[in-house]
């Protein structure tokens, strides 16, 4: 047959008799072996008037405080407004048909895109040519020819 004894209720003052008994203090009994004793909320209200050096002090640190939220608000101001900028300030890539002249007999040799500029390469009557254009607006860029130097030419 099992005995069954029937327990008794947890009180932790009698387990921990080394916890100071306080008068006026609420005490909370957690689910573990602990209490927490804090101060009971009447009495808080029983405040001492602050003497000047106190009111300076607190003064000082509202001062302190404000300055500090509002070096903070600027910053984030600032990387919002720049993520913005750099949001809006891309212009799209350059859609349609533009026709490019080159000379007569010219042959394209080979075409490559290094960030927003297009480079054309071109065989120009045995010489070499290279064009660029803007890839956003398809505008020609720059012109580069190399020609051979006449020999006996220093």
């Amino acid at each position: 047959m099992v005995r069954v004894q029937k327990m008794r209720p947890f009180n932790s003052l009698e387990r921990f008799p080394e916890i100071p008994k306080q008068e006026n203090a609420l005490v909370h009994r957690s689910p573990g072996p602990f209490m927490i004793m804090r101060p009971n909320p009447a009495d808080e209200t029983s405040e001492a008037p602050l003497t000047p050096d106190q009111e300076r002090v607190i003064a000082k640190f509202r001062r302190f405080s404000s300055v500090s939220m509002l070096i903070m608000f600027v910053g984030v101001i600032a990387v919002l407004g720049v993520i913005s900028y750099r949001m809006l300030r891309t212009q799209p890539i350059g859609t349609g048909q533009v026709t490019a002249m080159l000379p007569a007999g010219a042959k394209v040799l080979s075409t490559a895109v290094s960030g927003d500029v297009v480079v054309v390469t071109l065989d120009v009557a045995g010489s070499l040519e290279i064009r660029t254009f803007d890839a956003r607006t398809l505008a020609p860029g720059a012109t580069l020819r190399f020609a051979t130097q006449p020999a006996g030419t220093p």
